[in-house]
Order: C-alpha cells, then structure tokens, then sequence
C-alpha cells in the first residue's frame, strides 16, 4: 500500500511540475470561481448541478485502489451515494486550492485538499486532489480527478498538552557554560521537538535534538535524545507529586558504553522551570547529582 501510495505521489508531482504557469489571471478566476462553485453545489446536495461541472466522458480515479469511474452515467449514481452519505450524517465538504496552472490554453490543472468534517467529530477525512479542466465554449468543465486519501494525523495533542509549557526558546548560563533550547511542536502536533546546544567559553561543545511523544503502551511520555557525539537514548515519564516530571533516560555512549540518569523538570511559572539530574550512572561509574538549576525563557 505504502509503495502504491508513493508511486501515486510521484506521478503527479512529475505531472505538476511539468506544468507552466503562465496564463492570464482571467483564466485562473475563472477556474477558481468554478471549483468554489462545485464545491457550494456538493454541499447543497445538488446531484444535477455536480454533474453539471463535468464533461460527458469525465474519469474519477483513485491512484492507490486503481478505481476508476468514467462518465456522467457512471459517476451520477456515486454522487448520489456520497451526497445521500452527507446529507444523512451533517457533514460539510471542503476544497483548498494550493495551485492552479495551464499546460495550454484549453487545459487547466488545480491541485488542492479535499477534507470532510463532522461538526461534532471533527475532520473525518482528508485527500490529495488533482483536478483537470478543459475549455468549453468560454467556460471550464471538470474532464479528470486523480485523489489520493491522506488521513489526517491523530489528536494526539490532547495528551501532549500538559507539556505545552515547554514551547518556546530557553537558556541556561553561568560564566562558564550556555546551553540553549528551542523548543517547538512538530507540524502536526503529535511530537514536541527539542534542539539543544551546549557553548563552554563560547566554543560549540554539544548540541542534539530530543523528540517528547506520547506512548499509549505505557499510558505516558516517552522521549529519545540524540546528540552530536553519537550518544542516544530514550526516556520515560512519570509526574511527580509536586506537579514536575521525572524523566528515567537509558543511553548509550558513542562507544557503546551504557548510561543512566533521572532527569527532573518542574515548571516554576510561564517563564522559567527548574532542571536537576539525580542517580546518574556511567558503566559502572556513579556520577554526582546534578543539583536544581533554573532554565529562563528568552524573549
């Protein structure tokens, strides 16, 4: 599924690429106008108008299934399908144009997003959408629709929350040492990413990426840690009584020596929390705690 997936992807960023972009502005309001009118139509439910936008012998195909639909005749009884389906459960249907271009002055591509939402549930579905017009007597008919289904990302965020003090650019200095963190969420909200770098006397020492996801095994964080001299880790979380978080970090040194720590942070308010480092462990080596310091955010 996944290669199939991905060999429809490329199909049609080969197709998209190849396409010029050069065409006058009337055109591309035109075909604008068109798909926010098809749009309107399948919310209302109109099966005579859907069809409307399309050419006799219109094709409907799904790269990733191979189901391929083609003509009016065909595609009549699959809107009234989908829209007795939209009708029923009060969903409202939604395109986002990202492009549109001309391969020549009859031809217009538009690629876009697809997405159905429940009012009371939220995005229930979301697809690729490439979208062929062709030139008719002046105005533009709907001839071919490639559609890739591309689920939306799960709510993971609702987990992920309690942690959201994080975001933001922090630092630890002293006049020895400064480490530095930015701190963000991942474009879809189901990872926190951490980027952090260590200067000693304003030499670059250290720096590495640590990734804070939710783990629905243990019903709690986990998070891996990779740094520039090859070491990695992962950590699991448990809150702590006083509302911090203790972090039981597993790593393994770049020559394969392995390591131990329990990290602690406890948010002091929404501009600073404390950071301490207890029962660390090298080989076989015990290490001092490091003792609580405070992580400010920068502004």
């Amino acid at each position: 599924m996944y290669k199939m997936l991905l060999i429809g992807i490329l199909s049609l960023h080969g197709l998209f690429t190849a396409l010029s972009a050069d065409a006058p502005q009337e055109d591309k309001d035109k075909v604008n106008a068109r798909i926010q009118k098809l749009t309107n139509a399948v919310n209302q439910g109109n099966v005579d108008t859907i069809l409307s936008f399309w050419t006799d012998d219109a094709v409907f195909v799904k790269p990733t299934t191979g189901e391929t639909l083609e003509g009016k005749k065909v595609l009549q009884p699959f809107f009234q399908k989908v829209e007795k389906e939209i009708k029923e459960r009060g969903l409202q249907f939604a395109f986002t144009i990202s492009s549109i271009d001309f391969p020549d002055a009859d031809t217009a591509i538009v690629q876009g997003v697809t997405e159905i939402t429940d009012k009371n549930k939220g995005l229930l579905q979301r697809n690729a959408r490439s979208i062929e017009l062709a030139k008719k007597n002046g105005d533009w008919f709907i001839d071919r629709v490639s559609e890739i289904e591309v689920p939306p990302p799960p709510p993971v965020i609702a987990h992920l929350k309690e942690l959201d003090w994080l975001i933001g650019n922090w630092i630890d200095s002293d006049e020895d040492v400064t480490i530095t963190f930015k701190t963000e969420w991942d474009k879809f909200k189901n990872f926190i990413i951490q980027r952090f770098k260590m200067d000693v006397y304003g030499l670059d020492a250290l720096e590495g990426i640590q990734i804070i996801g939710w783990d629905p095994i243990e019903n709690t964080f986990r998070s891996w840690v990779y740094d520039s001299d090859g070491g990695f880790g992962s950590g699991l979380w448990s809150k702590k009584g006083d509302g911090g978080w203790q972090v039981a970090l597993d790593y393994v040194l770049s020559d394969g020596t392995k390591a131990s720590a329990k990290n602690i942070y406890t948010k002091i308010d929404d501009k600073s929390y404390s950071y301490a480092s207890i029962d660390r462990k090298v080989g076989d080596k015990a290490l001092p705690n490091v003792e609580p310091v405070t992580v400010e955010k920068e502004e």
